[in-house]
């Protein structure tokens, strides 16, 4: 906190403590029958808090209560997050909250008790052309870091990822990847379940030619954006694959060379650039999406 204080919590308790800087401590929150599970102070000094209902964190429930509730001075509540626009749940379980100098809160937010690590592999050495001994392969990875799935065939037995660049997951853990297939960093997305059961590839519409999948992250109702360097566009697909949308952002929005997509909680999609026009400097721009795409 801004006059050095420290807040902190017992591990399964339901109070907030203030430990002040002559090493007294006292009790400033108490969740009664919620569970604190993570807590940030912003640079307004108001106090961020992750919480749920007692009990087992997962499976989440419908009538599973999960918030981020934020604090004003004197520790009254100010505002909750807990649905977005369209009634669903914002959050599983909130573990860690950051904010930026904008208070764009960042959340950390499990949705089991693996706290799967999903990592793309290939094998040492040049990674184009692909050959048929090339091994390349998702990995997830469960507690303790042990080897749950390894994705590498279709059921027919073709490698499943040329070159696994980026990697997403929507709210029924399926599995997006942008596919690379050479150094241009031409490319496509893949979409796979935990199986291993392909769902959809996309290449892009057929007029546009080339297609440099960058970035990618996925919306609340589990659309996919994804930043197409090559044509400085955003490409919108749902969960079946089929096309919602193109924006060209160097045309309408002056955005060059997209490399990297987030949502912030606010529903503004943060674009990461690796330089603009003419520019020798990275960017990052902040626009709002169209609420039928989200």
């Amino acid at each position: 906190m801004k006059d050095g204080e420290i807040l902190l919590k017992e591990l399964g308790g339901n109070t907030i403590q203030l430990l002040s800087l002559s090493g007294e401590v006292k009790t400033v929150l108490d969740t009664f029958q919620m569970r604190p599970l993570a807590i940030h102070v912003n640079k307004d000094n108001e106090v961020i808090v992750g919480m749920r209902e007692q009990g087992p964190p997962f499976p989440v429930q419908d009538f599973s209560v999960r918030q981020l509730i934020i604090f004003g001075s004197g520790y009254q509540r100010k505002v909750t997050l807990e649905f977005d626009k369209g009634g669903n749940k914002l959050f599983s379980n909130a573990n860690r909250i950051r904010t930026d100098s904008r208070n764009v809160v960042y959340v950390i937010d499990r949705f089991d008790n693996a706290n799967h690590v999903i990592v793309g592999m290939r094998e040492q050495g040049p990674p184009f052309p692909v050959q048929d001994f090339s091994v390349r392969q998702l990995i997830i990875f469960g507690s303790g870091y042990q080897r749950k799935v390894t994705l590498k065939f279709d059921k027919g037995g073709n490698k499943l990822f040329s070159n696994a660049n980026r990697i997403r997951t929507d709210s029924r853990n399926v599995l997006y990847v942008i596919d690379r297939f050479d150094n241009a960093n031409h490319g496509r997305i893949v979409a796979v379940d935990i199986n291993g059961c392909l769902n959809l590839t996309y290449d892009g519409p057929k007029d546009l030619g080339t297609f440099q999948p960058e970035g990618i992250t996925i919306t609340p109702s589990d659309n996919i954006v994804v930043a197409d360097f090559y044509n400085k566009a955003l490409h919108v697909i749902n969960s079946k694959g089929d096309f919602l949308g193109l924006l060209f952002i160097f045309k309408d929005l002056d955005i060059n060379y997209p490399s990297i997509l987030c949502f912030d909680t606010e529903g503004y999609l943060s674009i990461g650039c690796c330089r603009g026009e003419n520019e020798g400097f990275g960017k990052i721009h902040f626009v709002k999406i169209l609420d039928s795409l989200m």
